[in-house]
């Protein structure tokens, strides 16, 4: 039987390579600044041996022996004639990709069933068609739609998703102040 409590290893994978410059995307906050949030955000659902790391950006990524492996994507993707686009770093060179094929860097299809991966990216639901090719994790989450723009904010350093998974997690409501009927 596996161990199934808490989160084995979170690993952070950031899509920040230069993609096409006729896109003229925006830039996002820093990755660095990101991983640690989102570190912050888990914190509490890790387990004590639990690894935390950011995926280098070369080779399938490894994950656990056993227990959850938590995988979260963030930075830019864009559409193409084939679907989803990212492009992340290898050291130094930047790397393109389809959705297809970062998905297949991801999730291990002998880990897949333990694997939670977090798209925090723009056309985040367009990756799905590339999850259903491959052996499908234990669960997807997307932070937009297949059309839409994820919100990256400069001054909290995170994203709209990250946002708001770190208040629902901790169980925190949102009040209102002030409401104009």
């Amino acid at each position: 039987k596996q161990d199934m409590d808490g989160i084995a290893q979170l690993t952070f994978v950031a899509l920040y390579g230069e993609p096409p410059a006729s896109l003229g995307l925006e830039a996002l906050p820093l990755p660095d600044s990101m991983l640690e949030f989102v570190g912050n955000v888990f914190a509490p659902y890790l387990r004590a041996d639990a690894v935390v790391s950011a995926w280098p950006g070369a080779g399938p990524l490894p994950g656990p022996d056993s227990g959850l492996h938590l995988v979260y994507v963030y930075g830019h993707a864009w559409i193409a004639s084939d679907g989803p686009c990212v492009a992340w770093r290898n050291g130094s060179e930047s790397q393109l990709a389809t959705g297809s094929e970062l998905v297949r860097l991801l999730v291990a299809p002998e880990r897949a069933k333990n694997t939670v991966l977090i798209l925090d990216c723009c056309h985040a639901a367009a990756f799905d068609a590339s999850v259903a090719t491959s052996e499908p994790p234990r669960l997807c989450i997307y932070a937009c739609g297949a059309e839409e723009a994820a919100i990256a904010l400069h001054r909290e350093e995170a994203t709209r998703l990250a946002l708001a998974l770190g208040r629902e997690l901790r169980g925190a409501r949102e009040s209102v102040d002030l409401i104009q009927v």
